[in-house]
């Protein structure tokens, strides 16, 4: 029995709402800086046309993106995030073509000169992955370019359901800070999928705990090799993968 079928609770896999919206917006601000992300922008500066974020979010990325002139757009399933981010974008004196939908598949009215998505976002993918990957290259203009990141199955990636402290952050608004703490399993050792369990806790400006949330959620872990492999069956016609399993950016043309 995997470690995994101890846990036949019910509770359903929520995503970015009106609990986790303001946490996110906490703990990752527009402007934030990921490792990955000039290689985004440079992806974006390369391809000379419009670009798509996948799980815009926030405006983590978006928001400096417009900030440096590129046309990007944004997708994200969450109307909690985007409204976060247009009000971002407002108080930068920004804006930008916003769209509330899933990523799996993508699905919009138009094609993009570049696809983007970073943070390893991709991992949330954990159903049918290669449909994902084959309407991505619909998307995308001929020579077009998708680039995102993700990671294999690496020592330290799991807690063996343990409990860790993975990130804290106060609201400059209210003055609320919020914790949440991990414990991450393996769900599915064939597909490399991880089980992971969230507790949020929100604390007032003194220290007092006002209030806490439960919720799950599903990843899948990509092995460089195995990317390469699944990007050249969805039909891309060249593949780079830069990294290696403990952390990977993947590039690949239409």
């Amino acid at each position: 029995m995997a470690a995994s079928d101890q846990f036949i609770d019910t509770m359903p896999e929520r995503g970015y709402d009106e609990v986790l919206a303001p946490a996110y917006d906490a703990w990752l601000p527009p402007g934030t800086v990921f490792a990955d992300d000039e290689v985004y922008l440079g992806a974006i500066r390369r391809a000379g046309g419009a670009a798509l974020e996948l799980g815009t979010g926030n405006g983590r990325f978006l928001v400096p993106a417009r900030q440096q002139g590129l046309d990007v757009e944004g997708l994200e399933s969450s109307p909690h995030m985007l409204a976060r981010c247009r009000a971002h974008l407002a108080a930068a004196g920004l804006d930008a073509v916003l769209h509330e939908g899933t990523m799996a598949p993508l699905a919009l009215p138009r094609r993009y000169a570049a696809i983007v998505c970073p943070a390893g976002s991709f991992g949330l993918v954990v159903h049918n992955p290669l449909a994902a990957l084959r309407s991505y290259l619909a998307h995308l203009e001929p020579g077009g370019v998708l680039a995102f990141s993700g990671s294999g199955d690496v020592p330290g990636a799991t807690t063996g359901f343990q409990w860790r402290l993975r990130r804290s952050g106060t609201d400059e608004a209210t003055g609320l800070t919020y914790v949440t703490h991990e414990a991450i399993g393996s769900d599915d050792t064939a597909t490399q999928v991880h089980l992971v369990f969230n507790r949020l806790e929100v604390y007032d400006a003194a220290g007092g705990l006002q209030d806490t949330w439960f919720r799950r959620m599903r990843l899948r872990c990509w092995p460089a090799a195995e990317i390469q492999v699944a990007l050249r069956a969805a039909g891309f016609a060249e593949v780079q993968v830069h990294g290696g399993d403990d952390g990977w950016v993947a590039l690949a043309t239409a």
